[in-house]
């Protein structure tokens, strides 16, 4: 799924979830996108699907439907930002789970965060519910690469704050895969620390930021 403003792709705007293998009952998966868009004057939003792997009819199941919610942002409140690199470099197949590092954010509430792009913790200054909202896509030419994303606060990993979606077969054109996490997390403190992970499930192998996108989080 490919997210576009005025035929231009946003940062982060793909959705490569959706593999379906086609045997032993695995005939439906599923694609997801959630960042933040920032938009200039009047622009027309376009989400458009493409062939990845084998070609053939995809079809929605019967009863089921396409979603879409878009909600609009002011600047309070809010911390976005992107990253092609983990605080240990490229690769975002580790063997051990490594924080992602974050840039320079595209948009900050300085009263209520600040960031740190060597540990890649972004830290609350006040006390409150807080939304994460996370997407990217990798790509790997190693055959059956499988990294995992995870959110923690403090350094401890957050129940359900997870996506294990990032499958790549390697074969036939799919050689790219997506992670897509919206989650509340709840009852933060004031100088809570909040990151954001990558660890490898499947093979070990270079996995690398999609060079046509980057990371994206928001606050």
């Amino acid at each position: 799924m490919l997210i576009t403003l005025n035929g231009d792709q946003v940062p982060g705007g793909r959705a490569e979830q959706g593999y379906i293998r086609n045997a032993d009952s695995h005939t439906a998966a599923s694609l997801h996108f959630s960042g933040v868009i920032e938009v200039s004057g009047n622009q027309r939003l376009r989400i458009e699907t493409w062939k990845k792997g084998n070609p053939g009819n995809i079809t929605l199941p019967e009863g089921k439907q396409a979603s879409l919610f878009i909600e609009k942002l002011g600047d309070s409140g809010v911390f976005s930002a992107s990253a092609t690199e983990t605080v240990d470099g490229i690769d975002f197949n580790p063997d051990v789970a490594t924080q992602i590092a974050w840039k320079s954010p595209s948009i900050i509430d300085s009263a209520l965060y600040s960031s740190n792009t060597s540990s890649g913790a972004v830290t609350v200054k006040e006390a409150g519910n807080y939304l994460l909202v996370y997407n990217d896509a990798l790509e790997s030419s190693i055959q059956r690469a499988a990294p995992k994303i995870t959110v923690e606060v403090n350094g401890n990993p957050v129940a359900g704050a997870m996506a294990s979606t990032q499958y790549i077969r390697s074969l036939n054109g799919h050689n790219s895969a997506s992670a897509s996490i919206v989650f509340l997390l709840d009852s933060l403190s004031a100088n809570d620390d909040i990151t954001v992970s990558t660890v490898r499930e499947g093979r070990n192998c270079k996995l690398l930021v999609n060079w046509r996108i980057s990371s994206t989080r928001s606050f």
